[in-house]
C-alpha cells in the first residue's frame, strides 16, 4: 500500500478513544462474540443518522470477512481468532483516524463538514472492487481494510486527555485460558488437552470488574481457586478412568507422533475424526456418571425398608478435593446437579454463543441501569428479560452463573435486582430452588442480608442524585 494510503497517526484524543475500545476486542473468547463486539464498536463510532448507510456497509463488509475467515479450512480456530482481533483493531483504528472531532455539538440543522459526506478515496475504490477480493485477503494485511474508515462528528466537549466517565464502557476484565502446552507422551497430552478445553469454559466465568468490590464470596464457577481444584479432579480421577476404560482412546494414542503436539493442535486433530471425538465424549460422560448418587435400600429403625441416595466412593473423593477454604468461594454439597454441570463443560458449552449472550447483557445493563452518553435509554426490565432469554440459549445451570456474573461485574446490578429476578423462575422458594439452584444458594448465603442493606442505601442515594440531576433546567 502506498504511503499516502496508510492510516493517519492518532492524536491523543483519538488514541484515548482507541484505548477504550481495544480491551473490548481483546476480551472476546470466540469469533462470533468478536464479530458482535466489532459491529457494536462501529455502530457506536458511526451513530449519526446521516452515517447510517456507511455504518451498515461497513458492518456488512466486516461480517462477510469474519464469516469467510471462520469457515476457512486448515487454520486452527485459535489462530483465526488472533488474526481477526488484529483485523478488528485495525478497522477501529482507521475509523477513529478518519473521524472529524469538534469541540462542541453542531447546532441543530447545521450542515455537516464536507469531509463527512462520504468515504475515503480508498473506500470508493473498494466499492468498485469485487467484494470477494476482501474475503480472500489475509486478515492481518491493511489492504483488507481499505475504505472501511468513515467519518463522523462527535461531541467531545470537556475531554481532557481522555473520555468522560459517562462515555466509557463498563470495565470487565477477562481471564485468558492457559497457553497451549506440549507433552512428551500421549497420556500427559490427553490429560492436559482435556483440562485445556474445560479451562476455556471456566475462564469465561472468571471475568471481573476491577471497580466492583462485593462483600460476598463468589460462587464456585466464578473463581480461579475452584477451577484449579476441578482440574486436579480431572487429572487424577476422571482422565485415568477414561484412559483405562476406552479402547478407542488407547487406539488414538497409537495413531500419531504426539511429542511436540500442543493441546490446541490435539483438538484440531480429534475434531476431524468423528470416531475418536465420540469416544472421548463417551468416556468423559461415563467417568463422571460413575460419581453420581446411587439408590440403595436401607432398613430404618422402625423395620421398614426405604430407598436412600448414597454417595459412591469416587464422589466422596471429589467432594473432599473441591471443598473450599474459608472465604474462597461458595459451593453446595456436590451431587448429581454439580456432576451434570462439570460434564457439560467439555462439549456442551458453545463459547461463541455464550460470549454473544454476555455481550448483549452488558449492552442492556448499560442502556437500562448505567447509560452512557451515546446510548439510548432501554426500557425498564430490558436486562431482566435478556437474562431470562439467556437461560434458553445456554446449557442447563449455566444461566444461573450468567446472572451472577451480572452482579459481580455490573456496579448497579445489585442483590435487590437478583432477588427480584428470581421471582420470574417460580412462585415459591422450593420451585425456584429447583429451577435456579445456584442463584438461590448464593442468595441464601451468610452475609447476604447485610450486604443487601448496604447496597440498598447506595442505590437510593444514586437514584436521588439522578432525580435531582433530571430536574435541573
Amino acid at each position: 500500500m502506498p504511503a499516502a494510503e496508510q492510516p493517519r497517526a492518532l492524536n491523543p484524543l483519538q488514541q484515548a478513544l482507541l484505548n477504550e475500545k481495544t480491551p473490548l476486542i481483546e476480551s472476546a473468547t470466540g469469533i462470533l462474540s468478536l464479530l458482535e463486539i466489532t459491529r457494536t464498536i462501529i455502530g457506536d463510532l458511526l451513530k449519526r443518522q446521516a452515517d447510517e448507510p456507511h455504518r451498515t456497509n461497513t458492518q456488512m463488509a466486516v461480517t462477510r470477512y469474519f464469516m469467510a475467515t471462520m469457515n476457512a479450512f486448515g487454520t486452527p480456530a485459535g489462530e483465526k481468532l488472533t488474526n481477526l482481533k488484529v483485523f478488528a483493531t485495525e478497522i477501529v483504528t482507521i475509523v477513529i483516524a478518519d473521524r472529524h472531532f469538534i469541540g462542541k455539538p453542531e447546532p441543530e440543522g447545521s450542515p455537516a463538514p464536507p469531509v463527512v459526506q462520504g468515504v475515503s478515496a480508498a473506500g470508493r475504490r473498494l466499492a468498485d472492487r469485487d467484494p470477494d477480493a476482501l474475503l480472500a485477503s489475509d486478515p492481518t494485511r491493511l489492504k483488507a481494510l481499505e475504505g472501511l474508515a468513515l467519518t463522523e462528528d462527535t461531541d467531545v466537549a470537556g475531554i481532557d486527555g481522555g473520555l468522560p466517565d459517562n462515555a466509557k464502557a463498563t470495565s470487565v476484565a477477562t481471564v485468558a485460558p492457559p497457553p497451549p502446552q506440549t507433552c512428551n507422551d500421549f497420556p500427559s497430552l490427553f490429560s492436559a488437552a482435556i483440562c485445556y478445553r474445560v479451562a476455556r469454559v471456566a475462564c469465561f466465568f472468571q471475568r471481573y470488574n476491577p471497580n466492583v468490590d462485593r462483600a460476598l464470596a463468589r460462587p464456585f464457577l466464578l473463581t480461579g481457586a475452584f477451577a484449579e481444584r476441578l482440574y486436579g479432579v480431572i487429572r487424577d480421577i476422571i482422565v485415568p478412568q477414561m484412559l483405562a476404560n476406552s479402547r478407542n482412546i488407547t487406539l488414538l494414542g497409537t495413531q500419531n507422533q504426539w511429542a511436540g503436539v500442543n493441546t490446541v493442535e490435539f483438538w484440531d486433530i480429534v475434531d476431524r475424526n468423528e470416531r475418536f471425538k465420540s469416544a472421548i465424549t463417551a468416556a468423559w460422560d461415563a467417568a463422571w456418571r460413575s460419581a453420581r448418587l446411587r439408590r440403595q435400600s436401607k432398613v430404618e429403625a422402625d423395620g421398614k425398608q426405604r430407598e436412600v441416595l448414597v454417595a459412591p466412593p469416587v464422589l466422596l473423593e471429589i467432594r473432599a478435593r473441591l471443598v473450599p477454604r474459608a472465604g474462597e468461594f461458595t459451593l453446595p454439597t456436590v451431587g448429581d446437579s454439580e456432576i451434570a454441570l462439570f460434564t457439560s463443560m467439555l462439549t456442551d458449552v458453545d463459547l461463541d454463543r455464550i460470549e454473544y449472550t454476555w455481550t448483549r447483557l452488558r449492552q442492556l445493563y448499560e442502556q437500562e441501569l448505567d447509560r452512557r452518553a451515546y446510548q439510548d435509554k432501554a426500557r425498564d426490565g430490558a436486562l431482566r428479560d435478556s437474562i431470562l432469554n439467556a437461560f434458553e440459549l445456554v446449557p442447563d445451570l449455566t444461566g444461573d452463573f450468567l446472572a451472577l456474573l451480572c452482579y459481580f461485574c455490573f456496579p448497579n446490578c445489585d442483590l435487590y435486582f437478583l432477588e427480584r429476578f428470581t421471582h420470574n423462575k417460580g412462585t415459591g422458594i422450593p420451585e425456584r430452588r429447583e429451577r435456579i439452584p445456584y442463584l438461590m444458594h448464593f442468595l441464601s448465603g451468610d452475609g447476604v442480608a447485610n450486604a443487601q442493606r448496604q447496597e440498598t442505601a447506595v442505590r437510593q442515594e444514586r437514584e436521588a442524585s439522578q432525580t435531582a440531576a433530571d430536574r435541573r433546567p
